[in-house]
């Protein structure tokens, strides 16, 4: 005899709480220039790590291939 499964709710299969689907979530109420601010200071910062990267980028294979000179003997020990 098979029984009936009843459905499981469909915030038990997902990361959220339970209570986020009785709320109604909206959007705070902000003027279009601070928008516009926060937009800009998010693109220096993504901009500011790009380049922080980039520099680590260019120190990291600087001192690997120092390494790698030091090892097969191009720089003197």
């Amino acid at each position: 005899m098979k029984t009936e499964l009843q459905e499981p709710r469909p915030w038990i299969n997902s990361r959220h709480q339970a209570h986020v689907d009785e709320e109604i979530q909206t959007e705070p109420d902000i003027s279009m220039e601070a928008w516009d601010e926060i937009f800009r200071l998010q693109r220096q910062a993504d901009n500011a790590m790009a380049g922080c990267l980039f520099l680590a980028g260019i120190i990291v294979m600087t001192f690997m291939i120092a390494y790698i000179m030091f090892v097969n003997g191009l720089i003197v020990h």
